[in-house]
């Protein structure tokens, strides 16, 4: 399985579907913490998100890479918008910012 669906299967062309990028090969401590901790933040949100997992998907790097200039993961994105980092989620989330940027793009809950 190369992706992992948090959520239901809701189709609405005026939702922004939400990517989690990770790699579960070679990736240091911090980055598997990350990793936990964005997932923890999406979940408690009842956010529908992919896990995208680059180290079965190794052809999504370069998508993820073009969308956010960056390599390091996890990254978070809301639609083609580049959310951030661990650490640049978590500000996001400790300002209140994440859910205004959730709020915005219409993103799906679960119910």
């Amino acid at each position: 399985v190369s992706t992992q669906s948090h959520g239901t299967d809701q189709d609405n062309a005026n939702m922004s579907k939400v990517q989690l990028f990770i790699s579960t090969l070679m990736s240091t401590a911090k980055q598997q913490a990350d990793t936990r901790r964005m997932e923890s933040i999406l979940e408690a949100k009842r956010v529908e998100f992919e896990v995208v997992n680059l180290a079965m998907t190794p052809e999504r790097r370069e998508e993820m890479v073009r969308l956010s200039g960056i390599k390091v993961v996890p990254q978070l994105f809301i639609g083609d918008e580049f959310i951030g980092n661990g650490d640049t989620v978590q500000e996001l989330e400790d300002a209140g910012i994440l859910d205004q940027k959730l709020a915005d793009a219409n993103v799906p809950r679960r119910s």
